[in-house]
């Protein structure tokens, strides 16, 4: 009898705190949703108030510069290097006289073995 009164306490127990997680997620969601429609109130009001002033400086001819767009991040901009001519991947790299006489002696070694 009190292993059954023992497990329907900790029952209720277990649902009084899931029911409490219940309700501060539903309080979330709510708080959530009230800022998501107070967002897109905002963006409503700014869309109008960038409509109209647009409709009232094409009424004054007054154009707008465009700002050139700036980097924002941090990073200090690095140097260009100036690239040489010749790169690692070359198909044709420059060969001292003795490479070449070297490679010409190795050819024929392996023309002569027929392989």
């Amino acid at each position: 009898m009190e292993a059954t009164l023992k497990t329907l306490t900790d029952k209720l127990d277990e649902t009084e705190s899931l029911k409490s997680i219940i309700a501060e997620r539903d309080s979330l969601i709510t708080s959530l949703t009230e800022e998501k429609e107070i967002a897109e109130q905002e963006a409503v009001i700014e869309a109008e108030v960038g409509k109209r002033l647009a409709e009232k400086m094409a009424e004054l001819n007054i154009e707008t510069k465009s700002v050139p767009a700036e980097r924002k991040s941090l990073s200090a901009t690095t140097p260009t290097e100036k690239k040489t001519g010749t790169t690692k991947f070359d198909p044709q790299p420059s060969v001292s006289k003795g490479m070449a006489g070297l490679g010409s002696w190795l050819s024929e070694r392996i023309e002569n073995r027929g392989l």
